[in-house]
């Protein structure tokens, strides 16, 4: 149960790769939506599913989704993606990662000084530093699909803007 809670909300546009309010995250879905070359798609025709996804923290609540063509939002269901990031650290001071962890977080390639990785929680620690080091693991999301409204129309060569406007709950 939420108590004392902060509504918030997050605006991310479906031609961004990726947007954060806070520390809630939106980002376009790369399983259903990554081309040949590896490239995240940015633009989507009227009559095709446009995949979402939120990665929400453990005090925040999804309260509502919508989007700015009046088209629908319907929530999918929690997956876990890979994600990945760079990450460098300057001390014994834990570092934060991008997104929450739901399991092992692991070095993909160390630049230069290599340790053992050490994660708690949300920020990991390395037992040589400092260093820079690639890394991946999994993070829980919630994953949306979006249908353009009914009718909705675009000239060629035309760009009809589209953004997605989650609001939020989040425990203090």
């Amino acid at each position: 149960m939420l108590q004392e809670s902060e509504k918030k909300t997050l605006v991310v546009h479906f031609g961004d790769k990726q947007s954060s309010g806070g520390s809630l995250r939106m980002a376009i879905d790369p399983v259903a939506h990554t081309d040949k070359e590896g490239s995240i798609k940015s633009t989507f025709a009227p009559d095709e599913d446009v995949y979402f996804l939120i990665f929400p923290s453990p005090k925040q609540t999804i309260v509502s989704v919508k989007a700015t063509d009046g088209g629908t939002v319907q929530q999918l269901g929690w997956v876990s993606r890979t994600q990945e990031e760079q990450l460098t650290i300057p001390s014994n001071e834990p570092v934060n990662l991008g997104f929450i962890p739901t399991g092992a977080v692991s070095p993909v390639r160390f630049y230069g000084r290599s340790g053992i990785l050490t994660t708690n929680g949300t920020s990991v620690t390395c037992s040589a530093w400092p260093c820079i080091a690639d890394i991946t693991y999994p993070a829980k999301a919630i994953r949306y699909r979006h249908r353009f409204a009914a009718g909705l129309t675009v000239d060629e060569g035309e760009t009809f803007p589209v953004s997605a406007v989650a609001e939020y709950k989040e425990e203090k």
